[in-house]
């Protein structure tokens, strides 16, 4: 009998968390950027976010991407994320929307920041707005200034688009 409640004890005592793991850190008004070489890349601000070892949960999240001059290129704006620390890369996540000096706008569920290869990657569905087009598709790449876009498929709407 001694042999089974010592079994137990050690079977129910290995199963126990570290709660150095499942530590968090809340922070309102976050801002995290990045740069190379003294250049800023990107400033992002959330209203709030977990910090977590290697990541932060970040909600409320507008993404500045910068020029060499440090003007505003493009926004990105969604209502969660999850950026993560080494490599830079984010998850935008519901309601996300990306704009270039008002002249051309696409909307989705979500996207990912590619930091290292400096692509905004969408696998879902997005809607791509300008002034002379309006395209529905799924799954598209594009560089940071909105200049470079492949659409991967499904492709619908008016405007030129060139493959």
């Amino acid at each position: 009998m001694r042999y089974i409640i010592f079994i137990l004890l050690f079977i129910g005592c290995s199963k126990v968390k570290n709660t150095e793991e499942t530590q968090k850190v809340s922070v309102k008004d976050f801002t995290i950027s990045e740069s190379i070489s003294g250049n800023k890349n990107w400033i992002l601000f959330a209203d709030s976010a977990i910090v977590k070892d290697t990541s932060y949960i970040i909600y409320g999240v507008r993404l500045n991407f910068l020029s060499e001059n440090k003007d505003t290129i493009s926004k990105l704006f969604s209502d969660s994320g999850v950026v993560f620390e080494n490599s830079g890369n984010l998850t935008a996540l519901s309601n996300v929307k990306v704009i270039l000096s008002d002249t051309i706008k696409i909307f989705s569920d979500s996207l990912k920041w590619d930091n290292k290869s400096g692509k905004i990657i969408i696998e879902g569905n997005f809607k791509y707005i300008s002034m002379s087009e309006e395209i529905e598709g799924e799954g598209m790449e594009s560089d940071r200034f909105l200049k470079e876009v492949v659409i991967k498929k499904r492709i619908k709407g008016k405007g030129e688009y060139k493959r």
